[in-house]
C-alpha cells in the first residue's frame, strides 16, 4: 500500500533556507529520493516558524522507507552532508493515503504559485478519541464539504489520512491537508457565515493542533491546561509569572503535572515537592540535558559560549561541571577563608559608615550585590572592586539583570514564536547583540587584568590564572570562559535576591523575634566579647549556629528566586504514570509552587518560619537542634543530576554575612519604606529569570558589649586582618 511521509526538518540556529549551500544540498536530496521511489517529493516552509521545513512525499510502503531506505547508505550520505545544517524531527508521520488522495501541487504553474506565496497549505493534526473514530469522520466530511464551497485552490481539493505506526497499524492521530489563497484566508474562514453550523470535530477529539506544530506530539496519559490559542499557544494566558499561574492551574484543576505549549514547544510543568523530588531525583539521567533557546544560546552567547547551567548534556559540560564542582567543593573551602573574610568584613564596614553607626536608614542591596559578585571575581579572576558604586562592577550587574530578562519566556516570545525572529527591525535581537558585545567586553578586559598581573608576578589563584599559566587541566579556552561566566553570572542574582529578601523578613516586628533567638543562640556559644570577637575573626563561616543555619535554609525555600528552575529536557524517554514522555520534551520544575505547597510543607507553607527546620532547645542554656529533612531539603538548588553545583558556597556566603550582622546589629524595618515580605509579590519584575527584591530601607542598631565598644573593636581588628589581601 502506498504511503505519504511527512517529516519535519529543523533549520539550525544561524541557517536559512536562503543559504545557497543549504539548498544545492537539499536539491540534491530531493533528487535521490525521488530516483529511489520513482515518486515526486516536496519541500514546504512553516510560515509561523520559517526554520521549519516539511518533507512530503510517497513510498511504496513503510517497510520500504523504514527497512530499506532510512539505513540505506545513500540516506546516511545525505544526513552527514546536512547534519550541520539541519536536525530531523524525532516525530516521523506516516500517512496511509497516497500522493494522489491529498492536495499538492501537480502542475509547473501550482508550484510557481506556491512559490510565489500565493499558494498555502494548512496541515491539521487531530488526537482522535479513542472509540470516536466513525463519529469524527462524520463530523469531519461535514466540515469538508462545507469547506470545499468556500475555496478553490486546487479545484477545491482537500485530503487526510490516519497516522499509521512503524508496524502498519492506524493510531488515532488524523492529519488533514488543505489549501489556501493565503494564511489570512485560513484565518478568517473560520468566522464564515454558517460555519458554525456545521458539525464540530471538537467533541471527538483531546487535541487539535492547527498553527503551531509542537516540536513534540501531545502526551497521551497527560492532561493539557484549555485554552491554548492558535500560534502562542498557553503563552498568553502565563502572563508575567509563570510560576504562580501554573501553581493556580495545579489548584484549579486537580493535578500537579500538565502538559502546555509555549508556542511550537510543548513543555511538561511539574509542581507538587514530591513531584518534582520524584520526576528530578528518579530520572536523574533521564532529565539531565538542556534545551537550546534561540536568543541566549543562539545570539548571547555565540562568542564566550554557554552557562555550565544552560549548556546541552554533551562530553564538555560533564567537564564544566566536573571543574566546577572541584572548585566549589567543601575540601576546596578552606582555600577561600580570606575571601570570606575580607568581603563580609566590607559589608559591615560600609554599612557602618553609611548608617552613621545606625542613625540613618540604608538600602542593603547595593552592598549585599558587591558581596556575591565580588566572591565570583575573586575565584575566577583573582580580582575584586572596593567601591559599592564601582563602574565596572554596576556594569556587570546591570548587564546580567538585562540578559536574565531576555532568557525569560514572558519578555522572549521569540524563542518559543520563531516567526517573531523574522520581524524587521527586531528589538529583541538588537539588544541581545548590544548585550553580547557588553558582556563580551567586561568579560575580556577581566582577562586581560590577569594576564598584566601574570607579566607582572601579582596574580592571585584562581581559576583563570591557573589555565593561563597553562597549569594542569584538560579545559578549553572555551570552557574556561564558560566556566568563569557560569560563576559570575550565576551568583550575582540568586545570593542577593535571597540574602536581601531574607534581611527584609528578619526587619519586621515578627521577624525581629527570629533575629533575636539567632543572637541569643551566638551568644550561648561565644558568652563573652572577646568569645565572641575571635568567633567574628575566625568562626564566623564555619555554619556551627544551629538558628542561623534554619534561617539560610528558610530563606531559600520562601524567598524562591529563580521560581520556575532552568528547563530540562529530556535524553530518552521519562515514564510518568500512564504516560511517555517522548524524548526531547522540555521539562519545567515549578519551585515555587513546590517549596509552598501546603500538602508538603503544612498550613505555614506561604509563611518565614526558620524553625520549621529545628527542635526547641531542651533546657534554657541548650542550643536548638536540626531536625532531620528530605534531600533536597527545598528546590531553589534543584535536585538530581544538575543540581546548582553553587548550592554549598551560596549557603556559607549567607551564613557568614548573616553571623557577622546580627552579632553586631539589631535590623529594623523601616516605617516609611518596608520591605514586602510576600513570597510572590516581593519580586518588582515577575517576568524576569531571577528575582529582583523590590527596594526597601532599614536601621541598623548597634548591639552593646559588656566590656566597651565591641562593634568598633571588631571592625578595627578586621580593617587590619584583610588590610592586605587581594590588593592589586
Amino acid at each position: 500500500m502506498p504511503i505519504t511521509e511527512l517529516a519535519l526538518l529543523h533549520l539550525t540556529p544561524g541557517t536559512t533556507i536562503d543559504d545557497a549551500a543549504l539548498r544545492s544540498k537539499l536539491s540534491h536530496a530531493k533528487t535521490v529520493l525521488q530516483n529511489y521511489t520513482g515518486r515526486t517529493f516536496y519541500y514546504m516552509q512553516q510560515t509561523e516558524d520559517p526554520s521549519c521545513i516539511y518533507v512530503i512525499g510517497e513510498w511504496d510502503s513503510l517497510d520500504q522507507h523504514l527497512n530499506d531506505f532510512i539505513p540505506s547508505a545513500d540516506n546516511q550520505a545525505l544526513l552527514e552532508s546536512l547534519k550541520d545544517a539541519i536536525t530531523v524531527d524525532s516525530n516521523l508521520e506516516h500517512l496511509d493515503v497516497s500522493n494522489a488522495e491529498l492536495p499538492l501541487p501537480t502542475t509547473q504553474a501550482q508550484l510557481e504559485q506556491a512559490r510565489r506565496g500565493e499558494l498555502v497549505w494548512s496541515i491539521v493534526h487531530c488526537n482522535v478519541k479513542a472509540d470516536e473514530r466513525h463519529r469524527f469522520l462524520d463530523a469531519f466530511n461535514e466540515e469538508l464539504r462545507f469547506l470545499q464551497g468556500h475555496i478553490n485552490e486546487l479545484k477545491g481539493k482537500t485530503g487526510r489520512g490516519w497516522c499509521v505506526s512503524g508496524k502498519g497499524d492506524k493510531g488515532n492521530v488524523s492529519v488533514a491537508l488543505c489549501p489556501w489563497k493565503s494564511v489570512e484566508q485560513h484565518l478568517g474562514f473560520g468566522k464564515t457565515e454558517g460555519y458554525a453550523e456545521v458539525g464540530d470535530i471538537g467533541d471527538f477529539v483531546d487535541e487539535i493542533d492547527l498553527f503551531t506544530r509542537t516540536d513534540v506530539p501531545y502526551i497521551h496519559g497527560l492532561p493539557e491546561i484549555p485554552g491554548a490559542l492558535p500560534i502562542t499557544g498557553h503563552l498568553t494566558q502565563l502572563g508575567d509569572d509563570h510560576a504562580t499561574v501554573c501553581e493556580k492551574w495545579w489548584r484549579q484543576y486537580g493535578n500537579s503535572v500538565f502538559q502546555i505549549r509555549l508556542g511550537n514547544t510543548r513543555a511538561v510543568i511539574v509542581n507538587s515537592f514530591e513531584d518534582c523530588k520524584k520526576i528530578l531525583v528518579s530520572n536523574s539521567q533521564g532529565l539531565i540535558d538542556r534545551p537550546k533557546l534561540y536568543t541566549f544560546h543562539g545570539l548571547i552567547s555565540s562568542t564566550q559560549g554557554f552557562t555550565i547551567g544552560s549548556s546541552p548534556w554533551d562530553e564538555s559540560c560533564r567537564n564544566k561541571r566536573k571543574a566546577a564542582s572541584t572548585t566549589l567543593s567543601k575540601g576546596m573551602m578552606k582555600n577561600y577563608y580570606d575571601m570570606f573574610d575580607l568581603e563580609s568584613y566590607c559589608i559591615l564596614r560600609d554599612l557602618h559608615r553609611d548608617s552613621k553607626s545606625g542613625e540613618v536608614e540604608v538600602s542593603i542591596r547595593p552592598y549585599i550585590q558587591r558581596y556575591a559578585l565580588n566572591t565570583t571575581l575573586t575565584l575566577c579572576y583573582g580580582i575584586r572592586m572596593d567601591a559599592v558604586y564601582d563602574d565596572l562592577l554596576r556594569e556587570i550587574l546591570e548587564v546580567g539583570s538585562a540578559i536574565s530578562l531576555l532568557r525569560s519566556a514572558s519578555e522572549n516570545y521569540q524563542d518559543y514564536v520563531p516567526i517573531l525572529r523574522y520581524l524587521p527591525n527586531n528589538e529583541k535581537n538588537r539588544r541581545s547583540k548590544e548585550l553580547r558585545e557588553r558582556r563580551d567586553k567586561y568579560l575580556n578586559e577581566l582577562l586581560d587584568k590577569v594576564r598584566g598581573m601574570i607579566k607582572n608576578g601579582t596574580e592571585k589563584p584562581c581559576i583563570s590564572a591557573a589555565i593561563l599559566k597553562d597549569e594542569e587541566t584538560r579545559l578549553t579556552g572555551v570552557e574556561v570562559s564558560s566556566i568563569c561566566l557560569s560563576l559570575v553570572s550565576g551568583g550575582f542574582e540568586t545570593i542577593p535576591g535571597t540574602l536581601v529578601s531574607c534581611i527584609g523578613s528578619l526587619s519586621t516586628p515578627a521577624g525581629q523575634i527570629f533575629q533575636d533567638r539567632a543572637y541569643a543562640e551566638i551568644r550561648k556559644m561565644y558568652p563573652t566579647d572577646a568569645a565572641l570577637k575571635e568567633a567574628w575573626a575566625t568562626d564566623f563561616e564555619k555554619e556551627t549556629v544551629p538558628y542561623l543555619n534554619a534561617i539560610v535554609k528558610e530563606a531559600g525555600r520562601y524567598y524562591t528566586v529563580s521560581n520556575m528552575s532552568l528547563p530540562r529536557k529530556t535524553m530518552g524517554e521519562v515514564r510518568w504514570g500512564d504516560a511517555v514522555i517522548p524524548k526531547g520534551t522540555m521539562v519545567l520544575i515549578n519551585a515555587q509552587a513546590g517549596n509552598h505547597d501546603t500538602d508538603y510543607w503544612g498550613p505555614t507553607a506561604a509563611t518565614f518560619d526558620p524553625e520549621r527546620w529545628l527542635t526547641p532547645p531542651s533546657s534554657p542554656d541548650a542550643l536548638h537542634t536540626p531536625t532531620s529533612h528530605a534531600s533536597p531539603p527545598h528546590l531553589s538548588f534543584g535536585a538530581g543530576s544538575r543540581s546548582c553545583p553553587g548550592a554549598l558556597i551560596a549557603s556559607k556566603l549567607i551564613y557568614a554575612a548573616l553571623f557577622r550582622l546580627l552579632s553586631l546589629y539589631r535590623i529594623e524595618a523601616s516605617v516609611t519604606n518596608p520591605p514586602n515580605t510576600d513570597y510572590v509579590d516581593y519580586n518588582a519584575i515577575k517576568s524576569a529569570l531571577v528575582a529582583i527584591p523590590r527596594d526597601f530601607g532599614v536601621r541598623l542598631v548597634p548591639r552593646g558589649g559588656s566590656e566597651g565598644d565591641l562593634l568598633g573593636s571588631v571592625l578595627d581588628e578586621g580593617r587590619v586582618r584583610t588590610a592586605e589581601l587581594y590588593k592589586e
